[in-house]
């Protein structure tokens, strides 16, 4: 593990400053990001809205028409006539002109007589029981179970000339007029619309399979999870609400807005892809990244130069304290660095003094050491003279103590002649006895001056020793 202590304090500058940014543009991006995000989809949600409106106008306007096209119809007065022989041949008319597959007179006793031929009691539909009440109205999309197709009816109270309800005329539409809406409204490339009847099932949708088999995910969902959250949208659209949602269905996630279909208990749903949804994003993230990246490079140019500008002056000050600290104090630092008004500019300062003070400090201590080494040449010189001194007192007073002893022996001499011839001399001999007494004590004492003068030159000689080594020391010093 590198440890903080063995990094430049350039690198950690910049690590730390690039560091930062990183953390800095990072959240920033990520901030702008989800915001885009977020207002990509409200701003889809609201689309999606607006697209589900404007489809569910636009599957009321094509009813509407075909509901005036009905009542129209139901107005002629050949139909009003409910005679069959001029009936027929005026839906066979109206068949070609509004591209209907089939229309049918229904009697009061709700039995439709198709222009064809045919015949089929209608008195189960919903439809017609509208009709009958005076509504025009239009059938949800029914399927027939013999060739698997779908239609729609249309169909419009017929009234006598006294405004009573004679009958019904229906009309049957293929089921594709609803598809033909839904199939232009989406959103985007991939997006698509649907709309389902009062009950949840799919009456109109791309995939026609769907409407053939009258698809209803609400029921599918009480034993399918996957679909919860889709028919949970399906219901609100059920009760006439209007919105947006998410779901996943198919492996991909959904936006969706819906709206209902006025008159009708149908419902509009207008959806997108979430992936084509937030595909600007894509661009966006790649663009920021690249922004990002441009901003952290140029982030860590300004940050070096203004690092170096930060430690080279503090390096030019270490390198001068190692050559101090090598014993050399006679570097100067630059005026550019010591003119600087920044902290760098204070520690070339303080370090320019400390040189100075520390050259005045060594030339004293030189001086110092020069004038102690000439007072330890004069020491030794004193002690070399105290020395021979010594020496030239020792020897006299050997020479002393030499003639002390001879007088001494003659002295005795004498004293025995005269002590022969006479006694008249015995004052004298005890005079010089005296004498002979005080010359040994004065011999003995000239010996012990010798001893000690030899004594205090030995001294001597060491003291002129350690003179020469305080010198020695003093010139290394």
């Amino acid at each position: 593990m590198i440890k903080m202590a063995n990094i430049k304090l350039r690198t950690k500058l910049i690590g730390v400053v690039c560091l930062q940014l990183v953390l800095a543009c990072g959240l920033i991006a990520a901030l702008a990001l989800a915001s885009a995000k977020q207002e990509m989809t409200k701003g889809a949600e609201l689309t999606l809205r607006e697209t589900a409106d404007l489809g569910a106008d636009l599957v009321r306007s094509k009813i509407s028409m075909h509901l005036l096209a009905i009542e129209g119809i139901a107005g002629r007065n050949v139909i009003r006539s409910m005679e069959w022989d001029k009936q027929k041949p005026a839906m066979e008319a109206e068949i070609k002109r509004l591209q209907y597959q089939a229309m049918a007179i229904v009697a009061p006793d709700q039995m439709a007589h198709f222009s064809d031929g045919s015949a089929k009691d209608l008195s189960g539909e919903d439809y017609v029981k509208k009709a009958f009440k005076g509504e025009a109205n239009m059938s949800s999309v029914l399927i027939n179970r013999e060739d698997k197709s779908a239609a729609i009816m249309t169909a419009a109270p017929i009234q006598s000339n006294a405004g009573q309800i004679v009958g019904v005329v229906i009309a049957r539409l293929p089921a594709t007029i609803l598809t033909e809406v839904t199939h232009h409204v989406r959103y985007g490339k991939a997006g698509y619309s649907y709309i389902i009847d009062g009950q949840g099932a799919l009456i109109a949708h791309d995939n026609q399979q769907f409407v053939i088999d009258q698809k209803n995910f609400i029921k599918e969902a009480e034993t399918k999870p996957e679909f919860v959250l889709l028919a949970k949208m399906l219901k609100k659209m059920t009760q006439k609400e209007s919105g947006s949602d998410q779901y996943y269905f198919l492996g991909k996630d959904r936006f969706f807005g819906y709206a209902p279909i006025e008159g009708t208990d149908w419902s509009l749903a207008a959806g997108a892809l979430r992936d084509e949804v937030l595909e600007a994003l894509g661009p966006m993230t790649r663009n920021t990244i690249l922004v990002t990246v441009a901003v952290l490079l140029c982030s860590a140019a300004v940050v070096w130069f203004f690092a170096r500008s930060i430690t080279r002056p503090i390096q030019v000050s270490v390198n001068a304290l190692e050559r101090i600290g090598q014993g050399d104090v006679s570097l100067n630092l630059p005026d550019a660095l010591t003119v600087r008004k920044d902290e760098a500019g204070d520690l070339a300062r303080g370090m320019q003094t400390m040189t100075q003070s520390l050259r005045q400090l060594i030339g004293d201590i030189s001086g110092g050491v020069q004038t102690l080494a000439g007072s330890s040449t004069e020491m030794s010189a004193i002690s070399g003279q105290m020395s021979s001194g010594a020496q030239e007192t020792s020897s006299k007073s050997s020479t002393v103590a030499t003639a002390a002893e001879e007088m001494s022996a003659n002295t005795a001499s004498v004293a025995a002649g005269m002590e022969q011839a006479t006694t008249n001399l015995s004052s004298v001999a005890t005079a010089t006895e005296e004498m002979s007494a005080t010359i040994g004590e004065i011999a003995s004492n000239s010996e012990k001056a010798r001893a000690i003068s030899a004594e205090a030159g030995s001294q001597a000689a060491g003291v002129a020793g350690l003179m020469k080594q305080l010198g020695s020391a003093a010139q290394e010093i």
